[in-house]
């Protein structure tokens, strides 16, 4: 029975969402250790931040050779910012920021143990070896829906409560210039308590889902439940794609630019209540089916399945 060590930093909360893994991987033949000494492979949980790893576990996994998993976390600055592994691996000593982290260092000395790395933001833009794959979070919203008439007799067409960024601002700039659409959105410095976010969004008729100033955001996987998604095209790599028109509206350019003929569309599409429903229970339906915790865990299996791990 093959036995996986997971690495993580202190206070990272990934212990329990490896533990996500656990009854597929089980069924499978697959257990978890902590003692590096037992491990036939290591999961390497990649974020930001200079807290530390536990560097025996470090030394172990680099000493014995074991094969490792990558969960790369990182918010890469969009649209410029390239993989850690892209240029060169050596670009992590090179880096004056990255060589703080003791996930760089593990990496600079060891990639080469590096058999599968999944890649929260990965870009259609940009060419990766078949070893990288992408990643993405599970779908938290709740399996319970509201019907048409409720989503149809909300007071706001559009919501988004976020972090600033150029691209969000301008998609919301010109959906606020039309005048036509009834946008509630907010920049807020405190971020809102989860509950009253989803509260807020539930208020409206669609929710904005727009690049921010790393990879997007995890607002599909937190809101479809909610409501329909708005999405601002992107480059972004999915598992399991969005179907434009199915399972969201899409709307703008890659730079969040919104044309008067895609507002024309998104006012059709709010008055046509029928439409909107069915996009909005696709887009659950979707996520429920591709990310739910036995999804993903399947998703990964079949990649560790596929490198012989």
């Amino acid at each position: 029975m093959p036995n996986i060590l997971c690495l993580f930093s202190v206070g990272d909360p990934f212990p329990s969402w490896a533990e996500s893994f656990t009854e597929i991987f089980k069924i499978s033949g697959y257990s978890y250790t902590n003692d590096p000494i037992k491990a036939d492979l290591a999961f390497l949980h990649i974020r930001y931040g200079c807290q530390p790893y536990d560097q025996n576990h470090l030394s172990l996994v680099r000493a014995r050779r074991l094969p490792v998993v990558c969960f790369d976390d990182l918010d890469y600055l969009y649209p410029h910012a390239p993989w850690i592994g892209e240029q060169a691996w050596a670009r992590l000593f090179c880096d004056r920021m990255l060589a703080q982290h003791d996930w760089a260092k593990f990496l600079h000395s060891g990639h080469e143990q590096v058999k599968l790395y999944f890649l929260r933001s990965m870009r259609t833009t940009r060419s990766y070896p078949p070893w990288v794959q992408p990643f993405e979070p599970v779908f938290q919203g709740s399996h319970n829906y509201y019907t048409a008439e409720h989503l149809a007799q909300r007071p706001f067409d559009v919501c988004f409560i976020g972090q600033c960024h150029q691209t969000r601002a301008t998609v919301l700039c010109d959906l606020l210039a039309n005048g036509k659409v009834k946008v509630d959105y907010a920049f807020p410095k405190v971020r809102l308590e989860f509950t009253q976010w989803l509260i807020r969004h539930s208020k409206a008729k669609m929710f904005l889902e727009a690049d921010g100033g790393g990879h997007g955001s995890d607002r599909p996987w937190e809101l479809m439940s909610i409501a329909p998604m708005l999405y601002q095209r992107t480059d972004r790599v999915s598992s399991a794609p969005w179907q434009e028109n199915v399972h969201c509206h899409p709307i703008s350019d890659l730079d969040g630019h919104v044309s008067g003929f895609e507002i024309e569309q998104l006012m059709e599409l709010l008055k046509d209540t029928d439409r909107l429903y069915s996009i909005y229970l696709a887009g659950m339906l979707h996520m429920g089916k591709y990310f739910s915790v036995a999804a993903r865990a399947t998703r990964v299996l079949s990649a560790m399945n596929s490198v012989a791990l």
